[in-house]
């Protein structure tokens, strides 16, 4: 027909995709990129990884800081996921808290790299952001342990982020030196957090602690 606009030869555009779902596969890009290149990755890096531009990466995390925000979030969901099913089990608050520390040492061992990232390129609130959730959890936990042990529970969300405190710092520093095993690491804060819950009555409470 006259005056038709032609018809553009190629493939079809296909659906297109959820942008949550978007967001993810940059982040699994990003912690490749990371893993490759090391916590000081450049936001250049992390584009070539995702096989995007960097215009298109800040419009989905605005900087190199919003995109540790996105993997801070991502992490510590996971992370309070896990440890949620541990503090439901009939085991003592010692045995929960040594199986919770080991997961976070675990990561910590395995994503030096991914770790240090975190902790560095999420400038304005970096490890602290980290415990929100976690905090809270374990919080719970004691809370919940100094309840069954008559004591007044309002202390427990307090004691819960001094808990994760020491561990974060103590898994940082350990990462970076490697001195001791990841087990006698973990042994060792456990025993040293557990002694003093065991002045408190509740180190050998039993589960869950819901």
């Amino acid at each position: 027909m006259p005056g038709a606009a032609p018809r553009r030869v190629g493939r079809p555009r296909g659906p297109r995709r959820d942008p949550a779902e978007r967001r993810e596969v940059l982040l699994d890009a990003a912690v490749a990129a990371i893993r490759a290149n090391g916590p000081e990755v450049s936001v250049a890096e992390l584009a070539a990884a995702a096989g995007v531009t960097r215009p298109i990466l800040y419009a989905h995390f605005g900087d190199r800081a919003g995109i540790a925000a996105a993997l801070v979030h991502r992490y510590t969901s996971n992370l309070a996921a896990t440890l949620t099913p541990l503090f439901a089990r009939p085991v003592s608050l010692r045995q929960a808290l040594h199986d919770g520390i080991d997961v976070f040492c675990r990561f910590v061992e395995k994503e030096p790299d991914v770790y240090r990232f975190l902790t560095t390129a999420h400038t304005q609130k970096g490890t602290a952001s980290m415990g929100i959730q976690v905090g809270r959890r374990i919080g719970d936990a004691l809370g919940a342990a100094l309840a069954t042990a008559g004591r007044d529970p309002a202390i427990g969300p307090v004691w819960g982020y001094a808990v994760l405190g020491m561990v974060f710092a103590a898994a940082e520093a350990w990462a970076a030196t490697r001195s001791v095993s990841r087990r006698v690491l973990v042994d060792q804060l456990t025993e040293l957090i557990t002694a003093g819950l065991a002045g408190a009555g509740i180190a050998d409470a039993t589960g869950p602690f819901a």
